[in-house]
């Protein structure tokens, strides 16, 4: 039991370990986001650029990264702060996806097989402010399940709150917290109250997303607003899973290998053993029949990673000058979905050895062939280093 509590934290640790190691990690676009960070932590500074040239527009969504970055920075320089925040951040990823383990009641082992998000296509890419909203999503969940089960004016406060935090850091997180107060709201029988506190934190976004569409119109640069909505087929979709998935650094036979093992060790974990199949698992003959709505609640978490599939299947690739769009649905659908399918098979007990084999195999798959890529990124930002100065 304490190895199974002290694994997420070893795995988290292996993860942000390489960040803060490696001179700048390898992450596309986190150079625009600590250059944001520093003009947050400059503002004003002549020095820095002229008077003018920039406006503060806080308080719009996906900024939560850049502040907290921001306000590290005046202690620390900013490519440190950035690093920090987002060993942080990866930290949390895999803490909270053991968390909401626990709370579906799963075994923790199990969480394992969905750590790789945080070292998957949104870190790679460097979209640091999808990855905090990750983070904050898979941590808020069990409060707004809470709020579901049992109502009351103090967890609507908390789950608003959540959903507040998670507007504030990446749009997509949002949207998906919304979707799933309401499906958990209406998969209860419907009470004025209840119902009213359980769609709360959805009603707290919604307002919130309003407000943005309304104020981001006259945000958008004359490029932004001229790029067009455009969608990829699904076929294509599905031909990308693996490396919207675990990202763009490993080859085409790695991505697919590391789909079959987080397949395989799920399947250990939810296919019962064969001596445990036995004629006294079959239900009682005068067993009350299970409504649609039990159906619903008992696999509700299965069912938003089902609804999260679907929304990276439907949603385009840019929308109002967003790109990447519909990738950001995958993370969460894979965390939910896995999590959700080994916590409807809990009854079968501990977890087989091979089982837990499989899920500390994938972190260690995940890294290891991330590592060469660390060290590159650390070559070339030091030969860079070199360079700014002349």
């Amino acid at each position: 039991m304490r190895a199974e509590r002290a694994a997420p934290w070893i795995v988290g640790a292996a993860f942000a370990a390489p960040v803060l190691i490696a001179r700048y990690p390898p992450m596309g676009d986190l150079a625009f986001h600590e250059a944001m960070v520093a003009t947050l932590r400059h503002f004003g500074d002549a020095s820095w650029f002229p008077p003018g040239l920039y406006s503060l527009n806080l308080g719009q969504p996906n900024q939560l990264f850049h502040v907290v970055a921001a306000a590290l920075s005046f202690a620390m320089p900013t490519d440190v702060a950035c690093k920090i925040v987002i060993a942080a951040t990866v930290i949390a990823i895999v803490v909270a996806v053991s968390r909401l383990a626990a709370h579906l009641g799963a075994s923790r082992w199990a969480s394992l097989i969905v750590t790789p998000i945080a070292l998957g296509f949104t870190f790679q890419w460097g979209l640091v402010a999808n990855l905090t909203g990750v983070a904050l999503l898979l941590a808020s969940l069990p409060a707004l399940d809470r709020l579901a089960e049992a109502p009351s004016a103090r967890r609507a406060a908390i789950a608003s709150a959540a959903a507040i935090a998670i507007h504030f850091a990446h749009e997509s997180s949002a949207v998906i917290f919304a979707g799933a107060a309401a499906f958990f709201a209406i998969i209860h029988p419907l009470s004025l109250r209840k119902t009213a506190l359980r769609l709360m934190p959805a009603i707290v976004t919604g307002a919130l997303v309003l407000r943005y569409v309304v104020v981001s119109e006259r945000l958008k640069a004359p490029s932004i607003r001229a790029v067009p909505t455009s969608f990829v087929a699904i076929d294509v979709k599905l031909a990308q899973l693996p490396g919207a998935l675990f990202g763009g650094a490993y080859d085409v036979t790695i991505t697919t290998a590391l789909l079959a093992l987080v397949v395989a060790a799920t399947l250990l974990f939810v296919v019962p053993r064969p001596r445990a199949v036995t004629k006294d698992a079959a239900p009682p003959a005068d067993s009350e029949p299970t409504s649609t709505r039990d159906t619903f609640h008992r696999h509700r978490f299965f069912l938003l990673g089902i609804a999260c599939f679907v929304a990276y299947l439907a949603m385009p690739l840019a929308l109002s000058g967003s790109t990447l769009v519909y990738h950001r649905f995958l993370a969460p659908a894979y965390a939910l979905v896995v999590l959700g399918a080994v916590a409807g098979r809990a009854s079968l007990g501990a977890p087989r050895p091979i089982a837990i084999v499989a899920a500390c195999a994938l972190p260690l798959a995940v890294l290891l062939p991330l590592l060469p890529r660390f060290a590159e990124s650390t070559r070339t930002h030091r030969d860079l280093d070199t360079l700014l100065p002349l």
